[in-house]
């Protein structure tokens, strides 16, 4: 399985293992080695995330029309992006 990062998180872990770069007395540059930017990612912690289950609405017309999930079978007046019931993210009608 993936891990997944936060990008604050990431930003910030990075940010902990840059090092001036010095052209001259008014450079403001960072910068980072492979190895420090392999570093960075290895301590970040990974994300909570859960995985976005997909579906789709199956039009019905029972006592006038709506919608049913193709997850879990809720069923709702409005197309939406996202099954209220469920949480599953919509990919249209069928």
């Amino acid at each position: 399985m993936s891990d997944y990062i936060n990008r604050e998180d990431a930003e910030r872990f990075i940010e902990r293992h840059c090092y001036p770069i010095v052209h001259d007395i008014n450079s403001h540059e960072q910068g980072m080695t492979i190895t420090g930017i392999k570093q960075a990612l290895d301590e970040i912690p990974s994300a909570d995330v859960k995985p976005v289950r997909h579906g789709h609405w199956i039009r019905q017309s029972v006592h006038g029309l709506f919608v049913k999930c193709s997850e879990c079978g809720g069923k709702s007046v409005a197309e939406s992006d996202y099954c209220s019931d469920c949480g599953a993210k919509m990919d249209g009608v069928k």
